[in-house]
C-alpha cells in the first residue's frame, strides 16, 4: 500500500514539478513563437525618415536628401532590430531575417552614414519635411505641370532612394506648408480651397509619383493639445481595438507600430464622432486620389491630343495608379 501510494503521490508531485519548470522557448509552439517575436519586434514596423531640399551643381535640377532622426529622439523600427542585435546572442540575426520577407534598403543611405532596413512588404515609411531655414534652399515644386521654371525635380533620385518601398505616410500639416514644399506657384495666394487644404493636392501627387512600388498613400493625423481632441482618438482606439483581430483583417484595417506607441487606421464607419481634422484630411486625401487619376478624368471630357499630352506625364502607368490605396491613421498608446 505505501509503495502504491509513494506511486501516486510521487506522478503527481513530478508533474507538479514539471509544471513549476519555466518554458524554453524553444519548446513553444510556432505561433507562440511567431507572437513572441512580432511582439519584440513590433512589426509591422514604423519607420521615420526626413528629408531636406538640395539644388545640384548647375542649378538645373533639384532633389531631395533624407537623414534618419537623431538616435536618441528615434522611435523608427530599424532601430528596435539594431538593438536587438546589440542586446541577443548571434543566432538572433537569423530569426530576424527569417521574420523579414521583403529587406528594403532605408532611403538615407545614400547621404547619410546610418544603415537600416525596412521590411517593403509589410511596414511603413513616413516622410518628414523639414521646414527651411530663411535665406536656405527652398523646395521646388513635384508636379510637371508646376515646374514652369528651373530647376526641375529630379524624379529619378527619388525612385532609386526609395525603391522597394510600398507604403508611405505623410504627416497631416497644421498651418500653411509653403515652407515645406506642396505648394504650387499658380495656387499658393488665389485659391481659398487650396488654403483650407493646407497643401496641394497636385503636389503632392507629384511626389507620390516617384515611388514605383507604391501600393498605399497614408496621412497621419496627431490631435491637437486639447485634452477634448485626445479623448476623442482614446475612444476611437478603444473601440478599434475591441474588434478581434480577425475582425480588423475582414474589415481591412490596418496597424502600425514604432518603440512607444501605435498607429491605427480611421474606419468612417467605425469612428462614431469626428476626430479633430479627420474630415480634412479624408478630404486631402479623395483629392490626391483625384489627381492621381486626372488623366482618366480628363479623356473622359474628349479634349484633344495636344492638351491630353500636357497631363500624360506620370512615371506611374495608369493600371499601377488605378490600384493605389488611400488611408488615415492616428496614433495611440493604447494595446488591444
Amino acid at each position: 500500500m505505501p509503495s502504491v501510494l509513494s506511486k501516486l503521490f510521487g506522478s503527481k508531485a513530478e508533474e507538479k514539478k514539471k509544471s513549476d519548470e519555466p518554458t524554453t522557448y524553444s519548446s513553444l509552439p510556432k505561433e507562440l513563437k511567431d507572437m513572441t517575436w512580432t511582439e519584440a519586434l513590433r512589426k509591422p514596423q514604423v519607420h521615420y525618415i526626413r528629408t531636406r531640399p538640395t539644388v545640384r551643381t548647375g542649378g538645373q535640377t533639384w532633389q531631395l536628401n533624407f537623414y534618419a532622426r537623431p538616435k536618441e529622439r528615434d522611435l523608427s523600427g530599424f532601430r528596435i532590430i539594431q538593438n536587438l542585435l546589440a542586446a541577443c546572442a548571434p543566432q538572433t540575426r537569423k530569426v530576424i531575417d527569417l521574420a523579414t520577407v521583403d529587406k528594403v534598403a532605408l532611403p538615407f543611405q545614400r547621404t547619410s552614414r546610418t544603415n537600416g532596413h525596412m521590411d517593403g512588404s509589410t511596414d511603413l515609411l513616413v516622410v518628414e519635411f523639414e521646414t527651411v531655414p530663411v535665406g536656405g534652399v527652398s523646395y521646388g515644386h513635384f508636379h510637371h505641370r508646376n515646374q514652369a521654371t528651373n530647376p526641375f525635380f529630379d524624379h529619378e533620385q527619388l525612385a532609386r532612394d526609395c525603391a522597394g518601398v510600398r507604403r508611405v505616410a505623410l504627416p497631416f500639416p497644421r498651418s500653411n506648408t509653403a515652407r515645406q514644399g506642396f505648394h504650387c506657384h499658380w495656387h499658393q495666394e488665389t485659391s481659398p480651397e487650396h488654403e483650407d487644404w493646407r497643401v496641394c493636392p497636385e503636389e503632392l501627387v507629384g511626389f507620390l509619383d516617384s515611388f514605383d512600388s507604391l501600393e498605399c498613400v497614408y496621412i497621419l493625423l496627431h490631435p491637437g493639445r486639447r485634452q477634448a481632441s485626445k479623448n476623442l482618438v482614446d475612444a476611437y482606439a478603444t473601440k478599434f481595438f475591441e474588434l478581434t483581430p480577425a475582425e480588423r483583417k475582414e474589415r481591412g484595417l490596418e496597424t502600425f507600430h514604432d518603440a512607444q506607441r501605435s498607429y491605427i487606421q480611421v474606419d468612417e464607419e467605425l469612428m462614431e464622432t469626428p476626430i479633430e481634422g479627420s474630415l480634412d484630411a479624408f478630404s486631402i486625401l479623395n483629392q490626391i486620389q483625384y489627381f492621381f487619376l486626372e488623366d482618366e478624368n480628363l479623356g473622359h471630357l474628349m479634349m484633344s491630343m495636344t492638351i491630353m499630352s500636357m497631363f500624360a506625364r506620370f512615371r506611374l502607368p495608369l493600371e499601377h495608379r488605378k490600384k493605389i490605396e488611400f488611408r488615415l491613421l492616428v496614433p495611440t498608446e493604447l494595446r488591444p
